[in-house]
Order: C-alpha cells, then structure tokens, then sequence
C-alpha cells in the first residue's frame, strides 16, 4: 500500500493524515459527508432530565446537544461509545461516562450499566437514523427508550462517480471509513467498472458492523480491515501492522519462489560433479559382472573313470561360481559412503539456511517495531514542537497585549491625575448621564437609576449653576419613583409553586360512576296488585341469578400506562419552567407562549373538573394576562441640564 485515502469531515483525522506522512504514505483527505445539527423541541429535551441513562455515540452527538442546552443532570448515569466521545462530554459538560473496551454497538451491550435496564429510562443521543441495533437491544431488555437526534449526515455529492475517477487516476490503494453513511456515500455510483475497482480496494473499518455493512450490502470480498476503534492512534497503528504483514508475505513468497527454482534446477551440475564417482563405480561394477573362471582340467584317467552325467553337472556348477572382487566391493562401499556424505551436506546447508532466515525475520520484525516508534516518536516530536511553537506566539503576543493595555492604562491614569478636580467632576458626570439614559430610558431599571441620579446631585456643587441640577435632580427622582416595577420576582415564586404541584395533578382517566341503589321492596296482599307483585317477583329474581348493573352511560377514555403519564407531567413542568426562563429575562412572547401551550396541555390530557385543575388553570391564565415588561416612556431633565452646562 502506497497511497491511502481518508474519508472523515476535515476537522477530523489530522492527526492520522499527519502520522501516516511521516510514515511515508501518500495520503489524500476527501471528506465524503456533510454534518448538519438538528433543532429540537423543548419537551424533547425534558426526556433527559427524567433519564437513567444518556447514552452519546458519537463526538457529533456531544457536540449537537450541547447547541441545546448547557447542562446535564448530576445524578443520571452516562454511556459514551469510545474514548474521544468521553473525553468532548467531560470538556463540554463535566460529565464521566462508562467506555467499552470494544468501541462499538456490541461493547456498550456489553457495559454492566446496560446489562439490567429493565423499566429504566434511556435516552440515545445521535445522529438522525443510526444505531438501529443499540436501539433494538435495548428495547428487548425491557428499557423505556428515547432516541434523541441531534445532527444529521448527509453525502457531500449526490453521486461518487468523480470521487471514484480522481481515486482511480491517483491510484489509491486502502481507503479508510468510519461510519455506514460514508460507506454508502463512496458506493453511491452508476458505473459498474468504478464499483469494481472500489470493491478490490483494502478497507481499514473502525467496526465489526460496518465491515458486515460493506460485505453484505456492496459484495465487497477483498480485505477489510477491523481497527480496534475510531482514534486516530488505533487506525494508525492498524495500518503500520497490515503494512508490515504484506511485506512479510512478499518476503514468504520470494524465498518460496526462490528455493522452488532452485529445486526443479536441471540435474546436468551435479551429474558433472559426480561423473568421476559415477564413471568409477560404474567401471568396477562392469568389472564385477564381466569376471568369468574357466574350470581346471583333471587328468584324463580320472575323468574317463566317472560317469558321463557326473561331469556334466560339475561342469555347470563351476561355470554358475562366479568369484567376488574385493577391489568392486571397497569401491562400492566408497561411492555409498561419498553419497551419504554429499546427502548429509545438503541436509545441514538447508538447515543452516532455515535457521538464518528465521533470525533475518526476526531481525526484519525488530527494526519494524524499531522504526514504527521512530515514526511515532518523529510525528510526536514534530506536534510538540508545532504546539510549542504555538504557545511562544500566543505568549508572545499575549504579553504584548497586556504591556499595550498597562501603557494605555498608566496615560489614562496620568491623564486623569493631570486633570482638575473639577474637569474631573465634569468627565464623571458626562459618563453617568449617558449611563443613566441607558438604564432608565432602555432597561427601566429604576432602582439603579435612582442610584445615578444621588450621585449625580452630589456632583453637581462642581458646576457653576448647581441648584439648577439639583431641581432637575429632584424633578427626575419623583418621575423614577412614581414607576411601578412589573412584579417578576412574585410571578416567578408562583410558577415555582405550579411547578411543585404538578406532579399532584390528576390526569384524565377513566372513572365509573356509582352504581344505582336498588331499592327493598315487600309483595302486597292485595290481589289487585298481582301486575305489581308479578314485577317485584321478578325483579328479585334477576337480582338473585343474574346480576345486573345500570350505570349512566358514559365515554370510555383508553387508560393511560405510567410511562406515559411521567411524560405528560414532565411536559407540563418543562412548559412552566419555559415560562420561568422567558419570565426572568422579560421574553414577552416565549412567555406567553408557554403559558398558553401549558394551558392547552392541562385541558387535554387532566381532568378540569378536579378542584385543583381548575385552580391551577385559573392560575395560569392569570399569570398569562401579566405584562412582564414596562412600556412607559419617560423623558429626564437631568441629562439636557447637565450636557448643556458642560458644553
């Protein structure tokens, strides 16, 4: 592998671009998705607060939810799917979260915070349509879930084929993906020649789950690597390791293709080198066979005494004798002997070969370790040095800033000494003039206002008319005072009250009226009253065999489980806490709003007849008829007086 191609978004995978440069890749960046955070409903955001357990699964996820809101519950458990997720929610909330040691959907299952969730409350916090089997699992564990989406991934381009073009042309060789999403976003192509060379492509994946995706969804049947996570460290490490084993394996296959030349070489080498042996042996053996002993002569007499069958046989047992050279069989012996030695030879120059190629190996892992920590150390090195760098700039330019303020400051402070008491007076009195439009004029903030204008009147015997301001002083001051203040602070006590009281409120659920009494009656004695007594006969007998009771008729409301009646009063709660917010910082419209929707809320889903909704409806819409803000127009004589006596 030659030239890799990273797909994460451009504020991610720096670190793993930059180490694999130092290693020596080529390495090409083209992030394939788009990242957009979603707007969530406030009575979505309230499932949080009533949850167990939160669980993150992704630093995208962290990152979107805390666009909607500051804070975490303390006391709610939380789950995070690797370590850079658990590190982004301790620096954006404080929060620890458990981390699985396989950082994926089949690690968090495996958590002993998830492993009993049975009736408890669980939020997942992700991006829109992913996760579907954390959900599942869960849901078959008996967990009360809620699936919060905060952000949404989308393709960059709506087809790959110029990605799949440009990779083609530079010739990429392992591509690195990280979510199912940018798997389909590279996949998404019409030609079937670029699909076929993105599938014999080497795929380095941060999980078991997305190699399944790339195998059974895009018949991808080439190597597909599983890293041990999403970090860049781990992805890094993971792509020296394939490195290092296919360089192993081309080393495998030339011994291999080496040693297999070498043993269907032509026999003529080692024929030459035997030939003298062999031409040796070959000559004594045709010695041995070609050594034939005529039979000695007896004399005459004797063999013409003996039968004439008798030498016949000893003719031919002496012509099948065949004497044994010795000089053939030490020469033999010798040519066995050279054999066994040039075998055993070759036997130990093989063994001495397979014992220095397993310390070559060795050796070769060794300096692979060796240089993977060089690498390591150099890329680190280097990021120190950029991070130092960095710091002796900010420093820099951090103490030259406050050596400008302290210079600005000392000239002021000079400049101030300098000046008389009086200009002095006259500079402070322009400030808190235009300080006292602000806070009167803008915010009515007439408590402050009021403090300005003390102020002010003691400033004033500095001014060559000074019972002039103190009249215009005193007109303002009965102007301020005669204000009323909207009343805040007792509409916020009261809707902390609501807010106490509404976990007491009755929901609207089904109700069965009182059964109707059935009265005793007596049969007469009279006979003329048999239609009456026949009626009271039977009567008495349906009440005795068959049991019978009238209610009035009524509408049959479906009946509501627990779980959703805590979301119907975490509803109601998150509307009067809106109201509270919105009250505090004197949001006429987010108040009104809420108060309206929470009135809507209590007519729906509580029963108005109960004496504590009507109370609390009550309540709330007269707290909703409340202005929180002061709309008076005032117009102060103060700051004309003095602006015109400073001029």
């Amino acid at each position: 592998m030659k030239h890799l191609l990273i797909t994460r978004p451009i504020d991610k995978g720096n670190e793993l671009l930059l180490n694999l440069e130092a290693a020596g890749f080529k390495v090409s960046h083209t992030p394939v998705l788009a990242l957009d955070y979603l707007d969530v409903a406030p009575a979505q955001l309230a499932v949080i607060d009533e949850a167990d357990v939160v669980i993150f699964i992704s630093q995208d996820a962290v990152k979107g939810l805390a666009m909607l809101r500051d804070t975490l519950p303390a006391s709610t458990q939380y789950v995070a799917v690797g370590t850079s997720t658990a590190s982004v929610l301790k620096t954006t909330f404080g929060m620890q979260a458990f981390v699985p040691k396989q950082q994926d959907t089949e690690g968090m299952l495996a958590l002993n915070v998830l492993a009993d969730v049975s009736g408890k409350q669980i939020v997942i916090v992700k991006g829109l349509g992913g996760r579907p089997d954390l959900a599942k699992s869960l849901k078959s564990r008996g967990a009360l879930l809620n699936q919060l989406a905060v952000y949404e991934r989308k393709p960059a381009e709506l087809q790959s084929d110029e990605w799949l073009d440009l990779w083609k042309r530079d010739e990429i060789d392992g591509i690195v993906i990280t979510s199912n999403a940018a798997a389909d976003a590279i996949f998404n192509s019409t030609h079937e020649s670029a699909i076929s060379w993105l599938k014999g492509r080497t795929f380095f994946v941060v999980s078991q789950r997305i190699a399944l995706h790339l195998q059974q969804t895009y018949g991808v049947q080439g190597d597909v690597i599983v890293t041990d996570g999403a970090q860049d460290e781990v992805v890094f490490k993971a792509i020296l390791s394939a490195r290092q084993a296919l360089a192993t394996q081309q080393e495998l296959t030339s011994a291999l293709e080496e040693k297999e030349s070498e043993r269907i070489r032509p026999d003529s080498s080692s024929a030459s080198t035997l030939s003298p042996i062999q031409k040796d042996t070959t000559q004594t053996a045709k010695e041995f066979t070609s050594v034939h002993v005529e039979p000695e002569h007896t004399q005459e007499s004797t063999m013409s005494e003996q039968p004439q069958h008798t030498m016949s046989s000893a003719a031919t047992e002496a012509k099948t004798r065949i004497p044994v050279s010795k000089v053939g069989i030490l020469a033999l012996t010798l040519a066995m002997m050279l054999g066994g030695a040039c075998a055993a030879a070759v036997w130990y120059g093989e063994q001495q070969l397979s014992a220095m190629n397993e310390r070559t190996n060795a050796l070769q892992q060794e300096n692979a370790v060796l240089q993977q920590q060089v690498v390591t150390h150099k890329a680190q090195l280097a990021k120190l040095n950029q991070t130092m760098s960095g710091f002796d700039e900010q420093l820099s330019r951090t103490l030259s800033a406050q050596q400008t303020l302290m210079s600005d400051t000392l000239a002021q402070v000079k400049e101030v000494a300098s000046l008389p008491q009086q200009q002095f007076a006259k500079s402070e009195a322009a400030y808190l003039v235009h300080l006292l439009r602000f806070k009167a004029v803008v915010e009515h903030d007439w408590q402050t206002s009021e403090i300005l204008l003390s102020r002010l009147d003691k400033l004033a015997v500095h001014f060559v008319d000074p019972h002039v301001i103190s009249a215009a002083i005193a007109q303002d001051l009965v102007t301020i005072r005669g204000q009323e203040n909207p009343p805040l602070e007792t509409a916020y006590v009261t809707l902390m009250g609501l807010v106490q009281q509404a976990p007491e409120l009755p929901l609207l659920t089904l109700k069965l009226p009182e059964e109707n009494a059935v009265e005793q009656v007596t049969l007469s004695e009279n006979v003329n009253d048999w239609q009456a007594n026949l009626k009271r006969s039977w009567d008495k007998f349906a009440e005795d065999f068959i049991r019978i009771r009238k209610r009035e008729t009524i509408t049959a409301e479906p009946l509501l489980s627990a779980s959703e009646q805590r979301l119907l009063r975490a509803a109601f709660e998150a509307y009067l806490t809106q109201a509270q917010t919105a009250l505090m910082k004197q949001q006429t419209a987010v108040y009104q709003s809420a108060l309206h929707v929470a009135i809507e809320h209590l007519n729906t889903h509580f029963d108005t007849n109960a004496a504590v909704v009507k109370g609390m409806k009550v309540e709330l819409e007269r707290l909703a008829g409340i202005s929180i803000t002061t709309d008076t127009q005032i117009k102060l004589a103060t700051p004309e007086v003095i602006e015109g006596l400073i001029q």
